[in-house]
């Protein structure tokens, strides 16, 4: 196949897949985006950003949360004045460009295969959970942006030694950190391919390091400058242990397993077959190896496609723990946090899978991998159609109908905006509402599990209130 020819169908591909993302994601998003907790402090310090407040939410500085996010969304009001429309749009673009950056992303990790290409953009649109991230109004779709675009431009920096994509690196590094803290990981996984696999003269290697870390932190640390001089705090959370249990090992594991394959009842036979296909993987990469003794040096490239997937998962994996036994006890381990490690190993396996068959002249493994894909993308997609029509017909979160057309809701909005309502659903209220909306007091800390010593003073200031008919008390 000639080198135009080529082009020309990466190109079709391209456009192709941009143009079934955007129609997927607008019949799944007919009743609105998708609206969470965490969605609804985004969507509200976008709104403040376009009323010229800055990074607000509720007249509390945005902290908690990263501010490009917020930033993208308030950007995205040129499709529409109305944030939530505009995020339709930003998501929509998002899902057909993942698609894309994931397919490209296999496609040179596989010597430019377009079989290998078209698989990925396949097995993509076939997973339910991709669907769901990109469905709402979360941090996880720009995420998954710049994780792609890393993959692929540090890849071409390791080949090409040009500046341009050294540049494009450190800024993506950059804004993954300003768009979900856990971007952290890229920092070390990007500075050891960098350092130890690359065939630079040392000196270039460590000025290259050094150029890397100021534009990959830069924007981070300006906006944790602004945190501390605004709160007194980086990002409103507190050092403080509270180990792992078996319990979130479990969830991980089962997790990583049910995005591609029907879970068994047991969590270890879920463990173990994981495990086969690391072995696998491993297995592989160590053949590749010993076939070709000098590969870290004569083509450090070919090693950078197949390793890349291994070391992110892993670091992956260290820092999310790091982060539940000392920062955030109560992050969920699931779809939105397990999507980074099964992405990246299917980009490594894929990889393995491709470059074993030809330096082993096992063609007939390659083509397995090809039955293998097409079977995992066929078993999944009706769940991702079923999926799809439900979000279709039933709305998301906050904005679903449900929410919407609640008697209580509608009760609600005939209220004078300055009436305060205590509620157990205080962000779903407070999205389909303009009231001023309080959530209940907490008992016990989310991210520390540590009991509120001011939960009996809340509760009765809160009770007070609403005796004295100052307040009201909404349970949804």
């Amino acid at each position: 196949m000639g080198k135009n020819t080529s082009v020309f169908i990466v190109l079709l591909i391209s456009l192709i897949t941009l143009i079934t993302g955007i129609n997927v994601f607008f019949f799944v998003a007919d009743n609105g985006i998708g609206v969470s907790p965490d969605s609804v402090a985004y969507i509200k310090t976008a709104e403040s950003l376009l009323a010229g407040n800055g990074f607000y939410y509720f007249d509390e500085p945005l902290i908690h949360f990263p501010p490009l996010y917020p930033l993208l969304l308030a950007g995205s009001a040129i499709f529409s004045q109305n944030v939530t429309i505009s995020a339709e749009w930003l998501h929509g673009i998002l899902y057909g460009l993942n698609a894309l950056l994931f397919g490209l992303a296999i496609f040179f990790s596989t010597r430019r295969s377009l079989v290998a290409m078209v698989l990925g953009i396949l097995l993509f649109f076939s997973l339910q959970a991709l669907l769901r991230i990109h469905a709402i109004a979360l941090s996880e779709p720009p995420f998954l942006t710049f994780a792609l675009i890393l993959y692929i431009a540090l890849g071409f920096y390791i080949k090409e030694r040009k500046w341009n994509w050294l540049i494009i690196t450190s800024l993506v590094v950059g804004f993954s950190l300003v768009t979900r803290y856990i971007g952290i990981v890229f920092v070390p996984v990007t500075a050891l391919f960098l350092l130890i696999n690359n065939n630079h003269p040392f000196k270039l290697r460590i000025r290259d390091f050094i150029v890397f870390l100021f534009i990959s932190f830069l924007p981070l640390g300006l906006w944790l400058t602004r945190n501390y001089f605004l709160a007194q705090s980086a990002t409103n959370r507190v050092f403080e242990s509270h180990p792992i249990t078996s319990s979130h090992i479990v969830t991980l594991v089962n997790n990583v397993h049910s995005f591609f394959l029907p879970q068994f009842k047991s969590s270890r036979a879920n463990g173990f077959e994981l495990l086969l296909l690391v072995i696998l993987m491993v297995y592989m990469l160590i053949k590749i190896m010993n076939s070709s003794p000098n590969l870290s040096k004569l083509d450090p490239y070919r090693l950078y496609w197949m390793s890349f997937g291994f070391v992110f998962c892993a670091m992956y994996t260290i820092f999310l723990f790091f982060s539940i036994s000392f920062y955030d006890f109560s992050t969920p381990l699931d779809y939105r946090f397990v999507f980074p490690l099964i992405l990246f190993l299917n980009i490594s396996f894929f990889s393995c899978v491709y470059d074993y068959a030809h330096t082993q002249k096992a063609a007939k493994t390659w083509l397995v991998l090809i039955v293998f894909t097409i079977l995992i993308a066929r078993f999944n997609l009706p769940s991702m159609i079923e999926t799809a029509r439900w979000y279709n017909s039933s709305g998301i979160g906050y904005n679903s109908l449900y929410w919407k057309n609640s008697p209580t809701i509608l009760v609600l909005r005939q209220y004078p905006t300055r009436t305060r309502i205590f509620t157990n659903e205080f962000p779903g209220v407070q999205f389909q509402t303009k009231l001023h909306v309080i959530g209940l007091p907490i008992k016990f800390d989310r991210t520390s599990t540590k009991p509120n010593p001011q939960f009996e003073d809340e509760m009765k200031a809160m009770c007070t209130e609403i005796n004295q008919g100052e307040a009201l008390y909404v349970y949804v």
